[in-house]
């Protein structure tokens, strides 16, 4: 009996304890695609539309901390994608398949040509949205991702109609399209 107890209070004290978030957001959830929706995190602020995007395996609650400094410039928005935190999940057909689930969001949001930034695998979304659609994007980040092509932001047509700039950043493995949007990283 005393050892039915001392497991039924070991099991109860693992329970979790009902931690929430802190981070100062709206959830809302947005239909991308039949039976897709997505998480997307709005941490308002005022000024052009930023859109973080999370590396693999990550939500945009991975964002709760910095977003609300950025917040102060900007009006910030995170997407978790597909198959992640309360995002529905439906098998992709490859990156486009991901950077069209931005698009739409994107375009559900009315954003006018956000600045993407993207971290790890949020670098290969934002690099299929830019090199698909560059009027759609004013300029992207991407921070140590591996799936970026050289010029993402600009497609084939090179960063100069844009006003945008191609440059390593200011540590090693940061890079992106760098435009007033983006001075301070």
């Amino acid at each position: 009996m005393r050892i039915a107890l001392v497991l039924a209070l070991l099991a109860l004290a693992q329970q979790p304890t009902g931690w929430k978030y802190t981070s100062p957001h709206v959830t809302r959830f947005i239909t991308v695609g039949k039976d897709l929706r997505l998480e997307v995190l709005d941490w308002g602020g005022s000024g052009r539309a930023v859109v973080l995007l999370a590396a693999g395996g990550d939500t945009a609650h991975v964002f709760d901390d910095f977003a609300p400094r950025l917040a102060r410039d900007f009006h910030v928005y995170g997407i978790t994608r597909r198959g992640f935190g309360q995002s529905g999940f439906v098998p992709a057909a490859g990156a486009d398949a991901y950077g069209d689930d931005v698009l739409a969001v994107t375009s559900a949001l009315a954003l006018n040509r956000p600045v993407l930034v993207g971290h790890s695998v949020g670098g290969q979304e934002l690099s299929s949205v830019a090199t698909r659609y560059p009027s759609r994007v004013e300029s992207a980040a991407v921070r140590g991702s591996l799936f970026v092509t050289t010029h993402a932001c600009c497609g084939d047509r090179g960063c100069a109609p844009f006003g945008h700039r191609w440059r390593e950043g200011p540590r090693k493995g940061m890079r992106g399209c760098y435009t007033s949007a983006t001075r301070s990283w």
